[in-house]
């Protein structure tokens, strides 16, 4: 069979997944997802889906920052044009996905599973090839999990639980402790008090000095979303997130910045005690938020290698 040589826009498509029957988000809940794809698809090959979660305070957009005049900053696009499929998600109740009807029921426990459900559903649909029309059926897909700071807990956990990946990257967040100055953890209140946003202060520390004021002006980090306090609650208890992700029995990918929220990231990979593989990749010159880094490409790139270990990635 000739591989399918579907058009394709640097611009993502837009996806909508149904995540099942999860209460507390209004009638069929649904996510927001942009999907990335290869130039080509070899549907008789092996091919690699990446599912990538945001941060708190961000959205989608994070792995496909937009700057007016400056290229290079897409890591889905990045991942598309070496094979990689890429979807990536507004978290339930965040962005464009279905909103909740209290902030208490933004817990890890329910996105985790309605985030299992949503890959479910996409895998299905690209398997059978009713995802999206440029799309063929794809039977031999391997899962990859990929989340960022807050997205990162939220595929790890997710993981230990349900167990929907092949494999997970986890960048930016850590197990042993959050290392942020006092200033920077304060955060902004909500009028109704469930939902903080982060501060100035916490932003700037999410970035290194040289990354372009073009890139600092686009809407993926001008957008500051709200995470419900239940969820910020779980995410401070780092010992009962450790706890549950020495569960995971997958090869995992651990990446930091050079100055990230983690003072120990060598002493990260002893979360996961049940991992089949460890990787730790420091990214330096990169703060926090590494796909805004200069250097983001040295970490898209070891991520791809990573991925090659298991299957067919472009160089």
């Amino acid at each position: 069979m000739e591989p399918l040589r579907p058009v394709i826009s640097y611009d993502p498509i837009p996806i909508t997944l149904p995540v099942g029957d999860i209460a507390g988000f209004g009638e069929a809940p649904t996510l927001s997802a942009w999907l990335f794809v290869p130039p080509t698809l070899d549907p008789a090959q092996p091919q690699q889906l990446t599912v990538c979660i945001h941060g708190g305070g961000y959205s989608k957009r994070y792995f496909h920052i937009d700057a007016a005049g400056v290229e290079g900053y897409s890591m889905a696009r990045h991942f598309a044009d070496r094979g990689i499929i890429v979807m990536a998600i507004d978290c339930l109740g965040s962005g464009e996905s279905a909103q909740a009807e209290a902030a208490g029921n933004i817990v890890w426990e329910t996105l985790a599973h309605a985030h299992h459900n949503a890959v479910t559903h996409l895998l299905g649909a690209l398997a059978a090839g009713t995802l999206a029309p440029p799309i063929p059926a794809l039977p031999h897909l391997s899962t990859i999990g990929i989340g960022h700071s807050l997205g990162g807990m939220l595929v790890a956990l997710q993981q230990a639980r349900y167990r929907s990946f092949d494999r997970i990257a986890v960048l930016g967040w850590s197990n042993l402790g959050i290392n942020l100055p006092a200033d920077a953890r304060i955060a902004t209140l909500d009028v109704t008090g469930t939902y903080a946003f982060g501060s100035k202060a916490l932003r700037r520390e999410f970035h290194m000095a040289d990354v372009p004021a073009e890139v600092l002006a686009t809407t993926a980090e001008r957008e500051n979303l709200p995470v419900s306090l239940a969820l910020a609650a779980q995410a401070a208890d780092r010992a009962a997130v450790a706890a549950a992700v020495a569960a995971i029995e997958v090869p995992v990918f651990l990446g930091f910045g050079e100055k990230d929220t983690s003072s120990t990231p060598r002493g990260e990979p002893g979360c996961y005690k049940g991992a089949t593989d460890i990787t730790l990749f420091i990214l330096e010159g990169s703060a926090h938020c590494h796909n805004f880094s200069s250097n983001r490409v040295l970490l898209w790139d070891r991520i791809l290698h990573w991925l090659s270990e298991s299957g067919s990635v472009s160089a």
